[in-house]
């Protein structure tokens, strides 16, 4: 749809508020407060002292307004930095947890909380939403690194040919049928590019080490 400007910022507040309420429904969160104006790229900032978010969104949500779904991840940001877990700190409790898994994976947390919040809280439409959006940056240069991004680990992100696994876990929890479709679809389009085949490079103590694409996703989401 075409929408005006002021019409596009209380959607995408509406839909940051959304995606944030499912935390404040769990007792994850309490009050937060959201400023959201116009900028180059879709960005969420917030501060240490209390729960306030300042998102921008492109001017080109206004004519695309299907890119809102992003505003999903981006709060799941905003949880993983708020949010505590009976007394502690959520990132504390996931740091507890995590340790005994590689530093790779560990850096992950952040970015694959978010992307599996996004889905837990925007569904199925937002999955499908982020394997468009990966495909299509599938061979940009990742900004941290320029490296090609979709097989890369920077120690942050997911290496963008894998991230469906993970989101397509969590939906299989409430939505089980359309998980299955989503990880087909994935499949299919990796084999278009001939992904399956392909490694991704992971980083783990210094070391650069290549791991095949096919051994990571065969286990599948069920």
């Amino acid at each position: 749809y075409n929408l005006s400007e002021d019409d596009c910022l209380c959607l995408s507040e509406y839909t940051f508020n959304l995606a944030v309420d499912s935390g404040v429904k769990n007792g994850w969160l309490g009050k937060s407060w959201l400023f959201n104006a116009y900028e180059g790229n879709l960005q969420l900032r917030f501060f240490a002292f209390a729960p306030i978010a300042i998102l921008n969104i492109p001017f080109s949500y206004i004519n695309n307004n299907a890119d809102l779904a992003g505003i999903f991840h981006e709060a799941g940001h905003f949880v993983t930095a708020y949010a505590n877990v009976k007394g502690k700190r959520l990132q504390d409790v996931m740091g507890e947890q995590l340790q005994a898994l590689p530093s790779t994976v560990r850096g992950w947390f952040d970015e694959a909380f978010a992307d599996g919040y996004a889905v837990r809280t925007g569904g199925a439409y937002t999955a499908l939403w982020f394997q468009e959006l990966l495909i299509d940056t599938a061979d940009a240069p990742a900004k941290q690194t320029g490296l090609y991004g979709f097989r890369m680990d920077t120690g942050k992100h997911i290496p963008d040919v894998i991230r469906p696994f993970f989101f397509c876990k969590v939906l299989a929890f409430e939505q089980p049928v359309a998980a299955q479709l989503l990880w087909d679809n994935w499949l299919s389009l990796l084999q278009g590019r001939g992904g399956l085949g392909e490694s991704i490079t992971t980083i783990e103590d210094g070391q650069i080490t290549p791991i095949r694409v096919a051994s990571l996703l065969s286990p599948g989401i069920s």
